[in-house]
């Protein structure tokens, strides 16, 4: 009975032990997880570093700010002098091999609190110290709408909330981009775009905060110029392809048509004579759109008129080529001389025979002024012995020769070769002031110059067949001579 009790209080005994040992445990874990910034010291005495975690993470102020930390010596607060701070920021140059004196400069540090005259263990604690960049407002105001002019534009930014002693010392950059213009920091735009706006500092002590907009979505517009795009007006003879144009105006800043990526354009199918509208469209450049204004295409008739005015007649126009067009009529010599067979003679001057293809016909009506020709003969009382035609806006080779064929309203035709041309003026004698004109390229004389270029080719191949043979009859005759030589002298010595 006594034994049973024995061993029950040797039991109780170790319970409690145990009971005690699990309570130290649970102390020391706690003290060494929960307040890991609390370090205590037992040589010379037990030191204690306490310092606040809500403190270890402060905003810049422009000011000096020590690490926030109590050291105790068995639990009695050390004097500010009996412990060293040294701030240590791989950020900053003049805390890279470290400093004791208390830092300003927003940066992460690595702080360590040393007991003065110890080492070792136990008489030193090292904390993270942060001085964090402080947040600024940043306010944005003035217009957020342009219209190009091809100078650059901004709206206004302000920085709110700059600590007393900074603020010459902080700048916001405004960075804008826009849907088709990327720019770069600080670069104002031009360009007509919609530009997003982006803001950074130029100070690391501060960083963007809240950003306000007093009139708009933090967004800087420039909205394009309008040009006027007109078609030009132009007049053109029937039958021909008329030059279209468009003319643009409302530029700014000196700008021109260099501006204009592409340019618009006009189209047409009017052949009809008459008036005919015009209206350009289509058209890109980036600072511009386009509106459009018409113009007049007028296609006038293929036939000019003139007037006969002492024996002479100026026609101006332009000449139409009509191809497959056949004339005929009657021939009539420029001696005045009426032709023999006009059955045998008008299939000369046909179109559909010709194999040269006309350089330009004109139609010509002169029925004003003076006397009216249509068909002269030679010998008629009161007749005009010939009118002075000048054709003006004729295109010729100067180089090449050419004829004329005139071809008056009765069917008289004249094969003119005497004319004078010059800058684009045809000069001629005609027996009417009235009729066709179709000038032809004279093929004739080309093949008189191909004739004799060939003859005098072959004439000097047979000069110098001449005198290849020549030379090689003369060099048989040395030979012949030089051989009898030698015969001679060959007898002499027998």
């Amino acid at each position: 009975m006594c034994m049973n009790s024995s061993v029950r209080s040797v039991r109780i005994i170790f319970s409690v032990a145990a009971a005690l040992v699990a309570i130290l445990c649970c102390a020391f874990l706690f003290v060494e997880y929960a307040a890991p910034d609390a370090f205590t010291a037992n040589a010379e005495g037990e030191y204690t570093f306490e310092a606040d975690h809500s403190k270890l993470d402060v905003p810049y102020n422009a000011a000096p700010q020590p690490l926030p930390v109590i050291v105790k010596q068995n639990g009695e607060v050390l004097a500010s002098d009996a412990y060293t701070i040294t701030y240590t920021s791989a950020e900053l140059e003049d805390y890279a091999s470290g400093s004791t004196i208390a830092p300003v400069k927003a940066a992460v540090y690595s702080a360590v609190v040393s007991v003065n005259g110890l080492s070792g263990e136990g008489t030193y604690a090292e904390y993270k110290y942060v001085i964090s960049p402080k947040p600024l407002e940043i306010e944005v105001s003035g217009s957020a709408s342009y219209a190009y002019n091809g100078a650059s534009f901004s709206r206004n930014v302000s920085p709110l909330g700059i600590c007393i002693g900074d603020e010459n010392s902080v700048n916001v950059i405004v960075t804008y981009t826009g849907s088709f213009h990327a720019l770069a920091a600080g670069e104002r735009p031009v360009d007509a775009d919609t530009y997003q706006m982006s803001f950074t500092l130029d100070n690391p002590n501060y960083k963007v905060g809240t950003v306000t907009d007093l009139n708009g979505g933090k967004t800087l517009t420039i909205t394009k110029r309008t040009l006027v795009a007109k078609a030009d007006d132009v007049s053109v003879t029937e039958g021909r392809e008329p030059a279209l144009t468009v003319s643009v105006s409302g530029f700014v800043n000196n700008e021109d048509v260099s501006a204009i990526d592409e340019m618009p354009v006009v189209r047409t199918s009017a052949t009809e004579v008459g008036a005919h509208s015009l209206m350009p469209s289509g058209g890109k450049a980036d600072n511009y759109d386009f509106t459009y204004a018409q113009g007049t295409l007028t296609i006038n008739s293929r036939t000019a008129s003139g007037s006969v005015e002492a024996s002479a007649v100026t026609i101006d126009f332009d000449g139409v080529f009509a191809p497959g067009t056949s004339y005929t009529g009657r021939i009539i010599d420029p001696d005045g001389e009426e032709g023999k067979n006009v059955d045998d003679t008008v299939n000369k001057y046909r179109m559909a025979n010709f194999t040269a293809t006309p350089e330009h016909i004109f139609a010509i009506s002169a029925v004003s002024g003076g006397v009216r020709q249509d068909s002269l003969k030679e010998g008629e009382e009161g007749r005009i012995e010939h009118a002075t035609l000048t054709l003006h806006n004729v295109t010729l080779d100067s180089s090449k020769e050419y004829f004329i064929v005139f071809m008056d309203s009765q069917g008289g035709v004249t094969k003119i070769t005497n004319y004078e041309y010059a800058n684009g003026i045809l000069k001629f004698n005609a027996y009417a002031a009235e009729g066709t004109v179709i000038i032809y390229r004279d093929s004739q004389t080309l093949v008189v110059w191909l004739i004799v270029l060939g003859a005098v080719v072959l004439f000097f191949i047979l000069l110098l067949i001449a005198s290849k043979v020549s030379y090689y009859n003369d060099k048989k005759d040395i030979e012949a001579a030089r051989r009898r030589r030698r015969k001679g002298k060959s007898g002499y010595r027998w």
